[in-house]
């Protein structure tokens, strides 16, 4: 595996993409294709794929272009055209409202946001032990879903 990844590093070859007037550093690996070289190009332009033209020495870059074929040498520079479409810069946008984890959340923002349910029981002094076998049962989604069947079975007989 080491010698795989090794041979691997020695393979790849540092290339240069210019697009929009930005310089964009890549590692090219001569066993891929254009079509993975186009997906690499995405990941740092927003341009999808099917949007984009790569100019080589040589030509247009074709999906299926074998990239060894190109014989890059370390800083060769390649020409990308294209630009991302509306469901691209969306993507590729920040959100526009800050994200907020649980754990950052005070115990009262915490209890209001949706779906928030405490777990266990509230500590009565000597129910740490049962509460926190509840609390281990109730993250059980196997266990969750048989509670589920129960209440639903024996609410359909007693009614």
């Amino acid at each position: 595996m080491f010698l795989r990844l090794f041979i691997q590093r020695i393979l790849t070859c540092a290339v240069i993409v210019k697009h929009a007037g930005k310089r964009h550093a890549v590692e090219l690996d001569p066993t891929s294709t254009g079509e993975t070289l186009k997906y690499q190009l995405y990941s740092l332009t927003g341009v999808e794929p099917e949007n984009q033209k790569i100019i080589v020495k040589g030509g247009q870059l074709k999906d299926d272009t074998d990239l060894s074929t190109l014989n890059a040498k370390p800083n060769q520079q390649f020409m990308m055209m294209g630009t991302p479409s509306a469901e691209g810069k969306a993507m590729l946008e920040q959100p526009k409202e800050k994200m907020r984890f649980v754990e950052d959340m005070t115990e009262a923002e915490a209890a209001q946001a949706e779906g928030a349910v405490p777990a266990g029981l509230q500590n009565l002094g000597n129910t740490c032990y049962m509460n926190s076998t509840l609390q281990v049962l109730r993250s059980i989604p196997e266990m969750q879903d048989e509670l589920l069947q129960y209440s639903q079975r024996y609410e359909s007989v007693l009614y």
